[in-house]
């Protein structure tokens, strides 16, 4: 599961964005569209939404890329984003 977006203090999983690929810059992409569409019914938070990846094979530059509306909009839906490296996973 790529992207596991749970809340904070009971650690309940949300049925969250369809995470099939670890790919960072999708995984960013499939949370924020996600988001967007559910913000209104985001209200036990605060959230986590820990982002598993993997680097992209050949990789030597660019990437992922975190807008500041996004950020605000994580932010508003009071959602902290992990990070989480993973090296030769294969789903």
């Amino acid at each position: 599961m790529p992207i596991h977006l749970y809340i904070e203090r009971s650690g309940v999983t949300l049925n969250g964005p369809d995470a099939d690929d670890w790919d960072l810059p999708t995984q960013l992409d499939k949370l924020h569209t996600w988001v967007a569409a559910n913000r209104d019914s985001l209200n036990e938070g605060p959230y986590v939404a820990d982002i598993g990846f993997m680097v992209r094979e050949g990789a030597s530059g660019g990437g992922a890329v975190l807008t500041p509306e996004a950020m605000q909009m994580f932010v508003d839906a009071n959602i902290t984003i992990y990070f989480s490296e993973y090296i030769g996973v294969n789903e």
